[in-house]
């Protein structure tokens, strides 16, 4: 059995992803921080700014968007959700 804090991670990244939820994916982005995978972080918050963005949500969109592109830029990532900021 897989454990740890990744799984949680993960499990909510994948379900908020396909669900569209923002909020979720801000969630799997601040766990993924927690434990050190900026990357992942980036990529989930990066989704979340653009699904908030796609939904007239423009103010949260760019809290996202800057929340992302913090964590990007300490990584050099280039997911397709960060480049579509």
């Amino acid at each position: 059995m897989v454990e740890g804090p990744r799984v949680a991670a993960a499990a909510l990244h994948a379900i908020s992803l396909e669900a569209g939820d923002a909020e979720g994916l801000n969630r799997a982005a601040c766990r993924y921080e927690q434990f050190g995978d900026r990357v992942a972080a980036a990529d989930a918050a990066a989704q979340a700014a653009n699904i908030l963005r796609a939904n007239g949500l423009r103010g949260q969109g760019l809290t996202a968007a800057a929340f992302a592109e913090r964590l990007a830029a300490s990584t050099g990532a280039a997911t397709p959700a960060l480049r579509a900021l």
